[in-house]
């Protein structure tokens, strides 16, 4: 996203969205939520240590000066120590951001107490993710063992179990050999077939949902931001075909059998025209033995 862009969305998300939170780290949190970025579970002072390890995620330690430069380019970009969090906002004369105890601007006009004490870290994974296969190929079991990995390390910062995770990686195996950038059939730009890691159909149903974020349709933690939204909306895309009982939150939640977890999100989510259900039974199990 742009500046412009990411600028809005902290604004937005102070003005409907953060009205009731006077927690510095709730706040971040719904910030960095809507722009469909991560961050760790737990208290400030186990983000701040998760944070320092230098090693959640797509996020990086920094210098003051590239989180000036990485802000401007609309990347997400932090300061924080064991006790407090700040979100550095674009320093944009014509779409600024209301400055507040969590949101700066870091510009000569920054007071040095506010950054004095802190550590920034940078959210790198938009321009960091060509060690993941995204291209429009079926790809072998290495190359999805490598995105299967990535999607596991994000799902579980967002609390799911790994029995879920990997019933989604076995239903995403099938539908797409966990490649962000496959197409249905192979036929590149088809907005009525499928695309992406679970091919949503049409392709438009997730594709315009991307561009409407000034988000790139490829990126493989944009499409798990979709698959999130769609847990916090249940009807968007999930049925309850399997009579299950299940929402999709609780879906995500559970600890049922591998084989129950990848029947459900078959038929309540996919819904595909050719199940091929033990494939993908062999398939979860297959990532629930690899994954660590």
């Amino acid at each position: 996203m742009n500046k412009k862009q990411y600028n809005n969305i902290i604004e937005h998300s102070l003005q409907y969205d953060c009205k009731d939170k006077v927690d510095s780290l709730e706040v971040v949190r719904t910030i960095f939520n809507n722009m469909g970025v991560s961050l760790p579970h737990g208290t400030i002072r186990e983000v701040y240590d998760i944070f320092s390890t230098n090693n959640y995620m797509g996020w990086r330690e920094c210098t003051l000066e590239e989180a000036i430069k990485n802000t401007n380019l609309g990347i997400a970009t932090i300061g924080i120590n064991e006790s407090k969090i700040v979100v550095f906002s674009a320093d944009d004369e014509e779409e600024t951001s209301t400055q507040t105890e969590t949101v700066i601007t870091l510009n000569d006009k920054t007071p040095a107490r506010a950054v004095s004490d802190l550590k920034y870290f940078t959210d790198i994974h938009e321009t960091s993710t060509e060690w993941v296969y995204c291209c429009n190929r079926y790809l072998s079991k290495a190359e999805m063992a490598v995105n299967a990995q990535c999607i596991y390390d994000y799902l579980r910062c967002y609390g799911w179990t790994k029995k879920a995770i990997c019933a989604l990686l076995g239903n995403m195996e099938r539908e797409s050999h966990i490649n962000p950038g496959l197409w249905q059939g192979l036929r590149e730009n088809n907005m009525s077939g499928g695309y992406g890691l679970t091919q949503w159909t049409p392709a438009t149903k997730y594709i315009n949902w991307a561009l409407s974020k000034g988000w790139t349709k490829e990126n493989i933690y944009n499409q798990l931001q979709r698959i999130l939204y769609e847990v916090e909306n249940n009807s968007e895309q999930w049925l309850d075909r399997a009579n299950s009982g299940m929402t999709f939150k609780q879906f995500t939640q559970s600890n049922a059998s591998i084989a129950w977890l990848t029947e459900v999100f078959m038929r309540n989510y996919e819904n595909p025209g050719v199940p091929e259900l033990e494939e993908r039974i062999s398939n979860s199990n297959y990532w629930y033995n690899f994954i660590i």
